[in-house]
């Protein structure tokens, strides 16, 4: 009823030398794999074939692919650190923003020192009260100052 047919290999295909290319000389311009050679054209359906002198080899149209796959990483690459470095300077940007810049040296009175500029700047941010002795001997009424909310017993 069902015949069935003689386990025939198809005919190996003859390929030119011409169009091999030895994986030594591959591998001059596409640096090996991590996971070995075999491993790596295995999963992409390359298959090694001995050259006319027993070299393992590549089709020239298969190392074609693999340079412009290399190729199209090396530019995602590149673009990626672009990517890295635009958002790095961006963010130095708005740290160096942040950074208090100081007193011009123009703004500075001719012959004082930065330091006694910054001294001089300082005391004028922050009132000070004067002390009970300092306000009786300005002649001054004296103020007092009550610790809190505390009832006289």
């Amino acid at each position: 009823m069902f015949k069935t047919a003689p386990a025939v290999e198809p005919a190996p295909v003859e390929v030119e030398p011409a169009d091999l290319i030895p994986l030594s000389h591959f591998a001059l311009d596409h640096p090996q794999p991590s996971e070995g050679w075999s491993n790596f054209l295995g999963r992409r359906g390359i298959t090694l074939r001995p050259d006319d002198i027993g070299r393992d080899s590549i089709r020239r149209s298969d190392a074609q692919k693999l340079l412009h796959e290399q190729r199209a990483n090396e530019l995602r690459a590149a673009k990626l650190r672009q990517l890295a470095e635009a958002e790095a300077e961006e963010a130095s940007q708005r740290q160096l923003a942040q950074i208090w810049k100081g007193v011009p040296a123009a703004a500075l009175p001719e012959g004082m020192t930065p330091a006694t500029a910054m001294l001089l700047g300082g005391q004028d941010e922050t009132p000070r009260r004067k002390s009970p002795v300092a306000e009786m001997l300005d002649g001054d009424s004296l103020t007092f100052h009550s610790y809190g909310d505390q009832e006289a017993s």
